[in-house]
């Protein structure tokens, strides 16, 4: 499983119009439950707190702006991911104290699936969002299409 996998351009947020952490957090996973199907019968409320119960346990900033909250849920979810770029940054208690340009939200089934996938996908969010070339692009990019682009280059056909 891949970041290519996982997120689509109607998934990828361009300025959020957001004043806290929590507020994008919320904004994001409303944008995620929309895609399920059945989205109707989604919990946004559970998502919500799941990505809020791991946040509570250690904040998901990283440094140089990226940012990957994250969160295990108790459904048998497909992994879903969303993508907010926010140039003037945003708040997110992140290890070198900067705020985060770059979040990327990753939800999980609690199985053995989601747990196998968790790290992969951490590990390559990290390796993208440090991309100086990418990082460029995305900051760029005047819609979700050009983000796709900007992150996934020749594998957006």
């Amino acid at each position: 499983m891949s970041l290519i996998d996982i997120l689509s351009p109607n998934r990828i947020l361009l300025r959020p119009n957001c004043g806290s952490k929590e507020e994008l957090l919320a904004i994001m996973v409303t944008r995620i439950a929309e895609g399920f199907p059945g989205a109707e019968f989604v919990d946004q409320r559970a998502l919500l707190q799941a990505v809020l119960d791991r946040e509570n346990q250690l904040s998901t900033g990283l440094q140089d702006g990226i940012a990957i909250p994250h969160g295990m849920i108790g459904q048998d979810i497909d992994t879903v991911g969303a993508l907010a770029i926010i140039p003037q940054g945003l708040e997110f208690a992140s290890m070198d104290g900067q705020p985060a340009v770059f979040v990327l939200m990753l939800l999980f089934a609690d199985n053995e699936s989601g747990r196998a996938q968790h790290l992969g996908l951490l590990a390559e969010t990290v390796e993208s969002f440090t991309n100086a070339q990418i990082r460029r692009a995305l900051l760029g990019a005047a819609s979700p299409e050009d983000v796709w682009r900007g992150l996934f280059g020749s594998r957006f056909q």
